[in-house]
């Protein structure tokens, strides 16, 4: 059984394109969200196998809803989608532990491997050095 996922990106275009890219891989997306803040409702209301999100959000960016999803579910598994390089993201991010951190632009064949991988609770290495505080 394929795992549902929640997207969320503060560019609406960016969010529905990776949803039909998953939804024509058999991927149930439950739900899109636009912040950190609609990240955590969501994440409450449809309990999703794996979070999408992206790190850079105005008002309540991909930290503020990595925390506030990590406050209802420990566990719960969260990809966070940057742009940026890895050392342009803070310690803090790193330190909420997020299930994996991949780069913009990224190949949906290695996404979709990497969401069936996480959802069934395999472990993926973050690599935290060189971060910036």
């Amino acid at each position: 059984m394929k795992p549902t996922v929640l997207i969320v990106d503060d560019d609406q275009e960016t969010a529905e394109i990776m949803s039909d890219l998953l939804s024509l891989r058999s991927i149930e997306v439950l739900a899109l969200g636009y912040n950190g803040k609609e990240a955590v409702e969501l994440y409450q209301k449809h309990s999703p196998d794996v979070v999408m999100m992206d790190y850079w959000m105005p008002e309540f960016d991909g930290l503020y809803g990595l925390q506030g999803i990590r406050n209802i579910d420990s566990e719960a598994k969260v990809i966070i989608i940057t742009g940026s390089p890895d050392h342009e993201c803070s310690k803090e991010l790193f330190e909420s532990k997020p299930s994996a951190v991949i780069q913009k632009p990224f190949d949906t064949n290695k996404l979709i491997a990497l969401i069936d991988k996480i959802s069934l609770g395999d472990v993926v290495k973050v690599d935290t050095k060189t971060k910036k505080s």
